[in-house]
């Protein structure tokens, strides 16, 4: 486990990069996991035995959410994550 002079270094540095490329990181993870989950939702007819094996479901909509799901998740965790690193920088230089 990091300390947290440890960790606001990382974060100093994650920070230099910008927001952007956190965010980016973030939603195509989220994209990753999306097409994961659809390519199941698609599969998931054939594997319990529906006969309706042609049609796409819930692939879609699954993608979206998992889409959505890792950038919202993202965005707070960048405002989770510069919220600690002002309260520890703050408090090494009281």
């Amino acid at each position: 486990m990091l300390s947290d002079k440890d960790w606001a270094e990382q974060w100093k540095e994650r920070r230099r990069q910008g927001k952007a490329r956190f965010m980016l990181r973030g939603f195509v993870l989220g994209l990753s996991a999306g097409l994961a989950a659809a390519v199941f939702a698609a599969y998931v007819p054939r594997i319990i035995g529906e006969t309706n094996t042609g049609t796409l479901g819930w692939a879609f909509p699954a993608f979206l959410l998992f889409a959505l799901w890792g950038l919202l998740h993202t965005w707070r965790s960048w405002h989770v994550a510069e919220r600690r690193y002002r309260a520890i920088t703050s408090y090494s230089d009281s």
